[in-house]
């Protein structure tokens, strides 16, 4: 064979072996793009809490699914049945002889997700004296009724076992307004909460159980000293039961059942039982993150119109 035709084959050889290396690199890292672009978004995918928490009210309690937000609580204390917009209200809780101020109390936090899961808020305590009453011009009545005060740090977990929906949440308050650091001698308290909600169709049942430890700067003789009626407790707990029925997506019968709260005083080491009361009142899921509760107050065992007042709760989440 003629040299020339030698050098033609191997030249032919050496291209088709370059156009094989060729596509096996192109093909090596077309698998390769693939394959990253398949597990980058498992990585960063965040799940849903919503898939777990179906509950509209549990919901809009923990606040938006947002990386930062506003969340915010609310509760207004009004007039009794029979006067439902008088300044004051009935202590439904002693006696119908015993008024109070209507008062409007809020907490408002900045809410950030940790994870898919956790979050931490930092917040304070708002509180507005009878917040509908009151000359317009009377301005020095109205900030003497308004105040910020007590900052809080909360961590907050929801999460589900089995069919029931569940949050844990850890609250750290620090006592600033002059009631509670110069008339109570307060410094500040623990909460611990756990919430639990099951549903059976239409009908939802759960429990909020509730334990705060209170911090004071001074002995319990020397704030009896100061004339204060009312003995200091050093723990507080509760077990709220609450069910619900829901007429529509939106709209829910709600009642909640204060019938176990003990206090212990610091001068006891016996736990004592609070007065029972219920509440009772429409669930309204304006959206994910504005739920609104209406709702009445009073005795179970002494229910009369001048001793049952009206409520408000909302809880209203921003961004």
């Amino acid at each position: 064979m003629k040299i020339s035709s030698l050098l033609a084959i191997a030249a032919a050889t050496l291209l088709l072996q370059g156009n094989a290396l060729a596509q096996e690199e192109s093909q090596s890292s077309n698998e390769s793009t693939i394959n990253q672009s398949e597990v980058k978004p498992a990585q960063s995918e965040r799940k849903d809490i919503d898939d777990e928490i179906t509950n509209k009210k549990l919901r809009a309690e923990l606040g938006s699914k947002s990386k930062w937000s506003i969340r915010t609580a609310l509760s207004y204390s009004g007039g009794s049945v029979e006067r439902p917009m008088d300044k004051v209200r009935p202590n439904y809780r002693d006696s119908a002889a015993t008024e109070v101020d209507v008062r409007s109390v809020a907490s408002v936090a900045l809410k950030y997700r940790v994870t898919d899961r956790d979050s931490i808020g930092l917040g304070t305590g708002l509180k507005v004296k009878k917040p509908f009453h009151g000359s317009m011009e009377d301005a020095t009545s109205r900030s003497r009724n308004f105040s910020v005060s007590n900052p809080y740090i909360d961590y907050t977990r929801p999460y589900r076992v089995n069919d029931i929906q569940m949050y844990t949440t850890a609250i750290l308050t620090g006592y600033t307004s002059a009631f509670d650091v110069d008339v109570v001698g307060g410094r500040g308290d623990v909460t611990l909460v756990q919430v639990m909600m099951k549903e059976f169709g239409k009908l939802s049942a759960g429990l909020t159980l509730q334990a705060t430890g209170f911090v004071y700067s001074d002995s319990e003789q020397t704030y009896l000293d100061r004339g204060v009626r009312s003995p200091r407790p050093d723990v507080m707990l509760g077990a709220f039961p609450v069910a619900e029925y829901s007429f529509t997506d939106r709209l829910s019968a709600r009642t909640v059942f204060g019938y176990f709260s003990y206090d212990k005083l610091r001068t006891s080491p016996n736990f004592e039982a609070g007065v029972p009361y219920q509440s009772l009142g429409l669930g309204v899921s304006i959206t994910r993150d504005v739920y609104l509760y209406p709702n009445v107050q009073f005795v179970p065992n002494d229910i009369r119109a001048e001793r049952t007042n009206v409520a408000l709760s909302a809880n209203i989440n921003i961004l």
